[in-house]
């Protein structure tokens, strides 16, 4: 992610902010900011059925949802966040988690793009408090970590951690490049975390190519954060 990228998307931040009522208005920006969204709310908040930067989101099941929330062990310990967040079981965990997955068209080497997006939603102090926890392990595991799910004996290996540009004017955010390999096939994921308000928003691709290291559409950040501010609005009038 470049900075002049990411501060399109900065721009746009702010403008759902003001148009939603959040972050200038008072007493109503810092009520709507605190709300703590029922799993029903949260669940209308990620994109569904809907087609942004050509991707198709869908949203997962609960079924799906409680299949796919692994559990994971680390090694070193202290990068346990960077296997945790993906299925929102960092710690402290959420008290609700939703999902969707965009699939954008077939590119020209036959691959499919796929963006993940996860909600959780916070208590007070909780989502600032994984942030943190997700923030310093970005940082303190450069070299890389082996992750360890407990629906396989096989260990994930990631060979490094490289902190990148992460948007402005959303809230709290961090950008990072995960490399590891499949099949002894080099490949690098992108990831995107953002604190907004009590909730905290994943963006993941999925790679699909040697060494693919495609970033998130600025469309579809936009576009999560701006459905999920006008919920939390509703909720809180």
């Amino acid at each position: 992610m470049d900075r002049h990228r990411w501060g399109r998307v900065a721009a746009a931040l702010v403008g759902v902010a003001l148009v939603a009522g959040c972050g200038t208005t008072g007493e109503t920006g810092k009520k709507a900011e605190a709300v703590k969204l029922s799993r029903a709310q949260l669940e209308s908040a990620v994109l569904d059925a809907e087609t942004v930067a050509d991707f198709e989101f869908s949203a997962m099941s609960r079924k799906e949802i409680r299949g796919w929330r692994d559990r994971f062990e680390a090694r070193p310990t202290a990068c346990l966040p960077l296997a945790d967040v993906r299925s929102m079981r960092m710690r402290p965990e959420p008290g609700a988690v939703a999902a969707t997955t965009g699939v954008a068209p077939e590119t020209a080497g036959g691959a499919n793009p796929v963006v993940t997006v996860v909600l959780g939603t916070y208590g007070t102090g909780g989502a600032e408090a994984a942030f943190k926890r997700l923030r310093a392990a970005v940082r303190a595991c450069g070299d890389g970590f082996i992750a360890t799910v407990d629906t396989s004996p096989v260990p994930q290996r990631y060979a490094a951690v490289v902190e990148r540009d992460a948007p402005k004017g959303g809230g709290a955010a961090i950008s990072y490049e995960l490399s590891s390999s499949l099949w002894g096939i080099p490949r690098t994921q992108t990831v995107t975390v953002i604190r907004s308000g009590s909730t905290l928003v994943y963006f993941g691709t999925i790679p699909e190519a040697e060494g693919d290291a495609s970033g998130i559409p600025d469309a579809v950040v936009t576009a999560q954060l701006a459905k999920l501010t006008k919920v939390r609005q509703r909720a809180a009038d």
